[in-house]
């Protein structure tokens, strides 16, 4: 898969169509799994770390036919955290709970519901057993 797509964070996921907005509503029953972080800045600004997580699960209930994210990639912003701050995560290993999301925006939504994401929130590793 190409790094471009993770810098301009053009991931599509299925079953957009039916949240209004998206909030951490949008990810509930998904487990989400570290993939790899990078820099996220703006005008030489550093503004945090741009996080790429994949859908490892998928409990979602989507009306209409059945639609599952697992294997979808996303890149969710996380404002103010720099890429450091992810040192101890493993690719494909760490699961990351999603915290408050500070802005969340869905873009060229299909005929089939799906569309590209554009996520900033808070990010964790989940510790385990909880």
């Amino acid at each position: 898969m190409a790094d471009n797509k993770f810098d301009e964070g053009g991931y599509r996921v299925q079953g957009a169509r039916e949240f209004v907005s998206f909030s951490p509503e949008f990810f509930k029953g998904k487990t989400l799994v570290f993939e790899k972080v990078s820099p996220w800045e703006k005008d030489g600004k550093q503004l945090g770390s741009r996080v790429r997580v994949v859908v490892a699960e998928d409990k979602t209930h989507y009306a209409g036919k059945f639609t599952n994210n697992v294997g979808a990639q996303l890149t969710i912003r996380v404002p103010g955290m720099a890429p450091e701050a992810f040192a101890g995560c493993v690719p494909e290993e760490t699961v990351l709970a999603l915290g408050r999301v500070t802005y969340a925006a869905a873009r060229n939504l299909s005929y089939d519901g799906s569309a590209q994401l554009t996520v900033d929130a808070e990010l964790s590793p989940v510790k385990a057993g909880e």
